[in-house]
């Protein structure tokens, strides 16, 4: 996968089956950030089951530990009908984080918001995306209202640490 270091950790891998080849001309311009409904150990069982059809690029878990299940090179499988900016299958351009939470019934930790906060971070700096396309599942699926996560997520505390422009990746060219 890609060896990616989050606040001086190395992130877990626990690799998905359920992913596709990213378009050659797509690469990662939005961020999708999702929340499970459930327990980070039965996300990640779900998230790599071949049954579900789903998956996502990361979890996320409410104590901050990390794991990466599909590699940024392909296409996760998290947004499912979906649109943004008028362009539909998101799943193309996009990277899914899950956030262990379960929406509406439990508060945001600041462990996790603070190690969601860093992985968007390294994911602006590496593939250039700007703050405002970390957007929610809600915005992007089609119809309107199909989804309804992160329920309560409080923006203002993962952006106000972020810059509003990633700096330019140092060593030239797009991560794989």
């Amino acid at each position: 996968m890609d060896k990616l270091v989050i606040a001086g950790k190395t992130v877990a891998e626990t690799p998905s089956p359920n992913h596709g080849a990213r378009p050659k001309v797509a690469k990662p311009e939005v961020i999708v950030l999702h929340s499970t409904a459930c327990a980070y150990r039965v996300a990640v069982r779900w998230l790599c089951d071949p049954a579900s059809q789903v998956s996502a690029h990361f979890v996320v878990g409410r104590d901050g530990r990390i794991v990466q299940l599909v590699p940024l090179a392909r296409v996760a499988w998290h947004a499912g009908v979906s649109e943004w900016r008028g362009r539909a299958r998101v799943n193309n351009f996009s990277i899914g984080i899950e956030m262990e939470h379960f929406d509406g019934r439990q508060d945001w930790p600041e462990t996790q918001l603070a190690a969601v906060a860093a992985l968007c971070r390294e994911l602006m700096r590496r593939y250039r995306i700007p703050i405002e396309n970390i957007v929610s599942h809600a915005e992007i699926a089609r119809p309107r209202g199909r989804k309804v996560d992160p329920v309560g997520f409080p923006w203002e505390r993962l952006r106000s640490p972020l810059p509003p422009t990633p700096s330019p990746k140092r060593g030239g060219g797009a991560a794989e």
